[in-house]
């Protein structure tokens, strides 16, 4: 998980920093969730400060993907979709 080599503090670290505390993770994958596009918003910019990657102006991470109700918010070829799920690719 990148979470586990890029985020300072680790899994744990990041589980502390998420303001509505609603983490949630697999062997693979770790979520937060927002009900505001605003929040998501910031929320992207603190994990940005903290070394994830993000392009704010591509709207673009290497390292996480954004989902909403109607999708993904940018391609992730490692992640695989499904209405209401998400998982690593081959897997």
């Amino acid at each position: 998980m990148v979470l586990e080599f890029k985020y300072p503090g680790g899994v744990e670290q990041f589980k502390l920093s998420i303001p509505n505390h609603s983490y949630l993770e697999d062997e693979h994958l770790a979520s937060a969730r927002f009900l505001k596009i605003s929040e998501i918003d910031q929320f992207l910019e603190f994990v940005r400060k903290q070394g994830l990657h993000y392009d704010k102006e591509e709207n673009y991470s290497n390292d996480f993907a954004v989902m909403s109700w109607i999708g993904p918010w940018w391609p992730a070829d490692w992640l695989q979709t499904q209405v209401f799920k998400c998982s690593l690719k081959d897997e």
